[in-house]
């Protein structure tokens, strides 16, 4: 097959991907889900956790769920705030990730925690 066809060939791919990127963020755009916002809203988020836990955790993990209780509604009025409404599910892997990653507790010790928890006010609602 000839050199020039082979280049064609890749250049068509790398047409298709970059359209099939635009049409997806697009679609994403006017259905309401915007990725770059939902980054500034994590980043913040994230700030907050980690004010928030310096304050109010000692890092004795039977504390935590105390902790986690009182962050909750701090998560969700950062949300509100902002104009932002994630389900409880989204909060949750959000709070967890953030929480180990400022290296508060293990993955485990949180899951254990949140467990205890009730559901955020606007799953209640639902």
């Amino acid at each position: 097959m000839p050199e020039w066809l082979w280049l064609a060939v890749v250049a068509m791919f790398v047409v298709d991907a970059v359209v099939l990127v635009l049409v997806i963020r697009q679609r994403a755009k006017r259905a309401g889900f915007d990725l770059a916002k939902m980054h500034e809203m994590s980043k913040l988020v994230h700030e907050r956790i980690g004010e928030h836990l310096r304050a109010n955790y000692s890092g004795n993990v039977d504390d935590l769920p105390r902790a986690l209780s009182g962050l909750m509604p701090v998560v969700e009025q950062t949300l509100h705030g902002h104009g932002q409404q994630w389900d409880d599910t989204t909060l949750r892997q959000l709070v967890t990730l953030s929480v180990t990653g400022h290296r508060f507790a293990t993955r485990k010790q949180v899951e254990s925690a949140m467990a205890d928890l009730p559901k955020s006010q606007e799953a209640q609602a639902a």
